[in-house]
């Protein structure tokens, strides 16, 4: 501990203690205490006013008080530079448990149209069939694109225009009332009878399930938690059959089977991102590892919590796999001036309207305002404030205003039901329907958009993680389904329509869902140098070469107070006679004494 001098304190009349140093060095010796140096200064200066002491190691006392004054402020800076470098580590631990909650899970059929029932109601009307000839050329088309030029450039334009205009009076070829994929068709069983095998959950209406992605419909299960596992093992987990039905995929269907979406509750996937694809005639085993993950935010490190959009149940902050979606339509409603329609049928079905009442308004907008890119991004700016630079109007953007703004149709808008006026109603069925990105101008959209992420157009920079989130390790592994005609013929046939072994290898398929250790890894993100640990390092640097601490500020602001007082007091009263003068007036015989001789 550093002991200061706190004469300061001392009146004038008090008799001065003796100081350790001579008085011409005092104010130097109180000049260095005040950083600190008292006990360092007071030995330094008792060294200098030693006459006897020899020079040369009066100097060897100047070079090392120096030096340690100088390694002192080196190994400061030190200190503040490593803390302020914000550096963490992730810190591990396995939490055992008696039971874990399985992750909420989407599973889609790749092929997103029935082409079965499509070619059903187009047949028998030559309209309708060329409808039909155009559609299919068209995805054939977008299949074999690639990317690395435009895409306009490699469709049939007269074609792309008919069917998106045959959507916008018709209605989506992606409807869910008339040729899109039934997920209820996809699972085995009855209409009544959807019990997953070794999990308490019996679900009475598919359709409350059944959510719009961008392969079609997905069975979107445990977005609540409900299901929990406790017994170890894929007797334990969730296990579903599946029927894919490639009987009815779409000529230009370039992969079979299913996507499988392992996610956290309430994460939202509406895009083909991140999913495991389930090939027909094979039974899957996912075997899972929960993470439960904890990140920092700034300045130790970057989660953001961002709320979602599109989740079903109370507040839900983005994940990374979410905010790229979410980047992605935006880009599509930016790009392509309209909605993609599965985003507008989820927010619909979650009465989110508030939602699809912003984007109304700007597209509204738009197809009032000229064809000009200023006109355009003045309907943004209306809305939400954007001031982003956006390149000139392109043809694809340009085409799709001109279908909106065609006035050889009527504006839809008058004979649209309003949101929720008609219970049966869907998002089709609305004042937002001219609005939506149909199937066809979709995919057009989404190859457009994929021609901009290979090109490096498109970054993600802003999504972070949230800074709390579960997310799974999954080991795939997969054998021949059914493993023999026996097992078929005593277990399934009677779920498949008494259909051939062989029918059952290029559709059925079975996926199980479990932990095979009923643990969780938890991480946490820490600060790898907290405050605490700064303060005490810094003590002990000061106080081991200059001897300083907090008992010395404590005396420096002693010594500041005392110093102020006495200033006042100095202004205020009369200047004192000095001890000389007064010892010398003792001596001095007084007028009034002095007897004439």
């Amino acid at each position: 501990m550093v002991i200061i001098n706190t004469d300061a304190w001392a009146s004038d009349k008090d008799e001065p203690n003796p100081a350790p140093v001579s008085p011409e060095s005092s104010e130097q010796s109180l000049v260095l205490g005040v950083f600190g140096f008292q006990d360092l200064a007071n030995d330094y200066f008792h060294v200098l006013r030693q006459r006897s002491r020899p020079n040369i190691f009066k100097l060897i006392w100047g070079i090392l008080v120096l030096a340690l004054m100088g390694f002192t402020f080196y190994m400061v800076y030190q200190l503040l530079h490593d803390y302020f470098k914000y550096n963490s580590f992730n810190q591990a631990k396995v939490e055992w448990k008696k039971n874990v909650t399985l992750p909420a899970i989407s599973v889609c059929s790749i092929n997103a149209i029935n082409y079965t029932l499509l070619t059903e109601y187009m047949s028998g009307d030559t309209y309708k069939e060329g409808i039909l000839t155009q559609f299919d050329d068209l995805l054939e088309q977008l299949e074999n694109f690639k990317g690395g030029g435009y895409v306009l450039d490699t469709l049939d334009t007269d074609d792309f225009e008919t069917l998106a205009l045959y959507e916008m009076y018709n209605g989506s070829f992606a409807r869910p009332d008339t040729f899109r994929t039934d997920i209820s068709e996809m699972l085995l069983g009855s209409d009544y009878d959807y019990l997953f095998q070794n999990v308490e959950q019996f679900i009475e209406d598919i359709s409350k399930n059944a959510f719009p992605n961008e392969l079609g419909s997905c069975l979107e299960i445990n977005d609540d938690g409900a299901l929990v596992q406790s017994i170890n093992g894929v007797a334990g987990g969730f296990t579903i059959d599946l029927n894919a039905h490639i009987d009815d995929y779409l000529p230009s269907t370039s992969t079979v089977g299913f996507m499988v979406y392992i996610r956290d509750q309430d994460e939202v996937i509406m895009m083909d991102r991140g999913g495991l694809a389930i090939s027909p005639g094979t039974e899957t085993f996912l075997r899972l590892n929960k993470k439960s993950v904890t990140r920092l935010g700034e300045p130790h490190g970057t989660c953001d919590n961002v709320e979602s959009q599109f989740n079903k149940y109370g507040t839900h902050y983005n994940t990374v796999r979410e905010c790229i979606i979410e980047t992605l339509v935006q880009r599509m409603f930016t790009e392509c001036d309209c909605m993609p329609w599965y985003v507008a049928e989820r927010l619909y079905m979650l009465n989110k309207t508030d939602i699809l009442e912003s984007a109304y308004t700007i597209l509204a907008c738009r197809r009032d305002a000229g064809n000009t890119t200023a006109e355009q991004d003045a309907c943004l700016n209306k809305d939400d404030g954007s001031t982003r630079k956006r390149r000139s109007l392109d043809s694809l953007k340009r085409l799709n205003l001109d279908l909106i703004k065609s006035t050889t149709r009527p504006k839809r808008d008058t004979f649209y039901y309003e949101p929720k006026e008609y219970t049966n109603a869907t998002v089709y069925d609305t004042k937002y329907a001219p609005y939506l990105c149909g199937f066809v101008f979709q995919k057009t959209c989404a190859a457009y958009i994929n021609d901009f992420l290979q090109k490096g157009l498109l970054e993600f920079d802003n999504c972070a993680e949230p800074c709390s989130f579960n997310e799974w390790e999954v080991d795939m592994s997969t054998t021949l389904f059914p493993p023999t005609e026996k097992y078929y013929n005593n277990f399934l046939k009677s779920k498949t329509g008494n259909y051939t072994l062989e029918y059952a290898r290029e559709n059925l398929a079975r996926i199980h869902i479990y932990y095979d250790d009923l643990k969780i890894d938890v991480i946490v993100q820490e600060p790898a140098y907290k405050i605490q640990n700064f303060i005490a390092e810094f003590g002990g640097t000061v106080d081991l070469f200059i001897g300083f601490s907090f008992f010395t500020v404590f005396q420096l602001v002693e010594i500041a107070i005392a110093a102020c007082i006495k200033r006042c007091r100095g202004k205020t009263q009369p200047k004192p006679k000095s001890p000389k003068k007064e010892k010398k007036a003792e001596f001095e015989p007084n007028e009034s004494e002095l007897t004439p001789i």
